[in-house]
C-alpha cells in the first residue's frame, strides 16, 4: 500500500501468499481517503477484514457483520519510485518517547507559515531548535541519540514529523538520510521480517 500528498509518502509491503486469490497478474486499486479513513475507524476495535473484492468501479470490505462498498478513483497512480532515494546513506537511531515530545516542545515557537523545526545532528545528539518571525521567539532543545557519521543540519514541517512519529510503532525510530535537500526515510526501528514499512518526508529550504 502506498499514498503521498506531494510533501510526505508512505510505503507498506507485507509479504503474503495470494496467488490462490489473485493468481500470477498484479491486481491494482486506487482507494480514495475518505474510504480508508472510514475504514480504519471501523477497524479500531476487534473487527477485522475477512475479505477484499474489487473490480470494476467499486471495492467491497467485508467486515463479518458489516460491509463496506466504496468506489475506486479511476486512471493510472502517480509513479513514485523516482523519488524514493536510494543514496542515503547517513543512518540516526532516535527514542520515539524523546523525540516527539520534543518536537512538540520547540514547534509552538515555530513560524506559522511553515512550521518549520530545525535538526542539527551530530554526534550521538539531536538539536532541535525553531524561530517564529511573528513574535521574534525561539526555542531551542537538545536530546540523545545513536548518529556517528558527518554533522547534518535539516529542516521540517514540524506537524508532518510529528503525524509520522505517531504512527510509528516502535520505541526507536531510524532516520536514513543524505543531506539537507534530499527527502528522509523514517522506518520504525523494529518491524516483522515480513513487513517493509517507510515514510519519506520531504525537507523544507533552509530559509522555508
Amino acid at each position: 500500500m502506498v499514498a503521498t500528498d506531494g510533501y510526505r509518502f508512505a510505503r507498506n509491503r507485507h509479504l503474503l501468499d495470494l496467488k490462490s486469490q489473485v493468481g500470477e497478474k498484479p491486481a491494482e486499486v486506487i482507494l480514495p481517503p475518505q474510504a480508508c479513513g472510514y475504514l480504519v475507524k471501523m477497524l479500531s476495535g476487534h473487527r477485522k477484514i475477512s475479505r477484499l473484492t474489487f473490480g470494476g468501479s467499486q471495492v467491497l470490505f467485508d467486515l463479518g457483520t458489516t460491509q463496506v462498498v466504496s468506489r475506486v478513483i479511476e486512471g493510472p497512480y502517480v509513479n513514485y519510485e523516482p523519488v524514493i532515494p536510494r543514496q542515503n546513506d547517513k543512518i540516526l537511531r532516535i527514542s520515539k518517547e524523546l523525540f516527539l515530545p520534543a518536537v512538540k516542545r520547540v514547534s509552538i515557537l515555530s513560524s506559522t507559515h511553515t512550521h518549520q523545526v530545525r535538526m542539527r545532528i551530530k554526534k550521538n545528539q539531536v538539536e532541535l531548535s525553531a524561530a517564529s518571525p511573528e513574535i521574534g521567539g525561539e526555542a531551542r532543545e537538545v536530546i540523545p541519540a545513536s548518529y556517528t557519521q558527518d554533522e547534518l543540519d535539516v529542516g521540517y514541517n514540524a506537524n508532518y514529523l510529528m503525524e509520522i512519529l505517531r504512527k510509528v510503532e516502535s520505541e526507536e525510530v531510524i532516520f536514513e538520510l543524505h543531506n539537507a535537500v534530499t527527502a528522509a526515510l523514517v522506518r520504525p526501528g523494529k518491524q516483522d521480517q515480513s513487513e517493509d514499512y517507510f515514510c519519506l518526508l520531504m525537507p523544507l529550504r533552509p530559509n522555508g
